[in-house]
């Protein structure tokens, strides 16, 4: 654990966050700094009515009228009254405009809850062709019953305030209003108060009610100084913010230009030097870690030249064998064909002898370079292959059976074990039938008649896998981890019996452009010596 810590403490990481982190905390701060005060205003403005009334709450029901903090229910400009159970006020106070002796059942109706926070009715009114003014009264439903807030009913009134259309689920069947009742409900008495009620018990059990009559204006035109000026609230917050970023870029820059500038002009000294020197740095963790990855490209610049170099002597050595191998049977081709132009060869069979070893040697110069002509194909990035859904357990089995008479002539037996289901794969039919022509004429080629020559097909979980094995002579072993390359043959000096040793190198390219592996397994303890394992994909 303690490792891991220094490990995040070290590391350029753990340095930007420590300095984000305090980034982050000095806006934050400068933040509610700057805006503390306008929240502060709001909340006082708007303070929610369960936190108004729930200090007053005491007063009122101990009768203790004249201690009741006014400005905090009404918020400033306006004034309350108390009533009795029946409706008379019996107590006012504050900015008072209108002296109400008492409230009518309908009027307190029509007066919202002090615990309300919307708006129940909203008015407009409508001008008529014929010059009637008639008020059009949209009444909502509660916000918890209707969370949509759709209205619940729809009603116009005449001049008279008569109601001359409803429309919608209210419950109750009103004729008339009056204008009191009205303003009540629409938040216009006097223009600019909004009306609401609070019920409250007084010791002895007995209803009582608050009415607040609250100056919407006067809260309306604080708000709006409010809003006026908080834009200079948010600009003066971008130029802190500003500031703030400008310090911690430079800062910041002068924690990281440093390392930064050592390890750029090591490598520029690298580059200039063309010297495998490696960087030595400490620091950071992540700028370790570069100074290592450079490291590590200068190790693997190293490893690909010396493998250009041994591409180029490869390429060298494929060349010569390419003029070993072309030159044996062209000499033999030469000196036959000389002796039989001189006339030196009188005897007829001899002559015959002698015309078909031209033949033969033609033939294997022939095979030799359509063969090269093959590999360089498969290696040439432009040579398509033509994939397509193959059964490959019917494929396999064609080929053999293509192939049996050939196999039992040369003396050689053949067993197989190939399922009869269906195993589909995407395969360039042509090409991976020349992967088994090849391993089966190595086979041929290297071993005596009579070695028995296996060929199994097994489906595997993703793959499937073909198996060609023999029990002749097995391969050697120094040259079994290279059998797959170019002209890697025996021991013994090139001739037709052994090949040209392009064969299995032709194979291992075909087998990879199918996103398959092939591998030679010796078994010198198992009946089977020599076994090439060929995997190929599933569809």
């Amino acid at each position: 654990m303690k490792k891991k810590k220094r490990l995040f403490v070290n590391s350029f990481f753990g340095l930007l966050i420590k300095n984000y982190v305090f980034f982050t905390l000095v806006n934050v701060f400068m933040f509610f700094a700057i805006f503390s005060i306008y929240a502060l205003v709001i909340d006082h403005v708007l303070n929610l009515p369960p936190e108004t009334l729930k200090v007053q709450k005491d007063l009122l029901e101990q009768g203790r009228y004249d201690e009741i903090d006014v400005d905090r229910i009404v918020k400033g400009n306006g004034w309350i009254e108390i009533l009795d159970p029946h409706y008379n006020v019996i107590y006012r106070n504050g900015n008072v405009q209108e002296y109400v002796a008492s409230y009518t059942q309908k009027e307190m109706e029509s007066i919202s809850d002090y615990y309300e926070t919307f708006d129940r009715v909203e008015s407009y009114k409508i001008k008529e062709k014929n010059g009637q003014t008639l008020t059009l009264l949209l009444k909502k439903g509660s916000p918890k019953e209707d969370p949509q807030n759709q209205y619940a009913s729809v009603e116009m009134l005449d001049e008279e305030y008569n109601v001359i259309y409803r429309f919608g689920n209210d419950q109750e069947e009103k004729k008339h209003y009056t204008k009191r009742e009205l303003e009540y409900m629409t938040g216009t008495y006097f223009q600019r108060y909004q009306v609401k009620k609070y019920d409250f018990q007084d010791q002895e059990g007995n209803s009582y009610f608050l009415i607040a009559k609250i100056d919407h204006q006067h809260i309306e035109g604080f708000l709006g100084a409010i809003s006026r000026n908080s834009k200079y609230m948010v600009y003066l917050f971008l130029f802190l913010y500003i500031l703030n970023v400008t310090l911690f870029i430079i800062y910041l820059n002068r924690k990281v230009k440093k390392p930064l500038e050592k390890i750029n002009k090591a490598m520029t000294a690298f580059a200039e030097e063309k010297s495998n020197q490696k960087i030595e740095f400490e620091g950071p963790r992540e700028f370790m870690q570069i100074c290592d990855s450079f490291n590590v490209m200068v190790t693997k610049l190293k490893k690909s030249e010396e493998e250009r170099r041994q591409l180029e002597e490869e390429k060298q050595k494929m060349l010569s064998d390419i003029s070993h191998d072309l030159k044996t049977p062209f000499t033999i081709i030469q000196g036959y064909a000389k002796a039989l132009a001189d006339g030196v060869i009188k005897d007829e069979k001899q002559q015959r002898k002698y015309l078909n070893t031209i033949y033969q040697k033609s033939m294997n110069v022939t095979e030799l370079i359509d063969l090269f002509q093959e590999y360089n194909k498969l290696e040439h990035p432009d040579f398509k292959f033509h994939f397509t859904r193959q059964n490959i357990s019917e494929l396999l089995r064609n080929y053999i059976a293509e192939r049996y008479d050939y196999i039992t002539e040369q003396g050689f037996e053949i067993e197989v074990d190939i399922s009869e289901k269906e195993l589909l794969c995407d395969l360039d039919k042509n090409q991976i039938q020349r992967v088994f022509e090849n391993i089966i004429s190595n086979s041929i080629k290297h071993n005596s008649p009579g070695t028995t020559i296996e060929i199994t097909l097994q489906e595997m979980d993703h793959l499937y896998k073909i198996t060609i094995s023999d029990d002749g002579v097995g391969i050697p072993e120094d040259i079994g981890s290279r059998i797959f390359d170019a002209f890697v043959v025996g021991d013994e000096s090139r001739n037709p019996k052994q090949g040209t040793g392009l064969g299995l190198a032709i194979a291992k390219r075909i087998v990879e452009k199918h996103n398959g592996k092939i591998q030679l397994i010796s078994q010198k303890e198992e009946r089977f010596k020599t076994k090439f394992e060929i995997c190929i994909p599933k569809a």
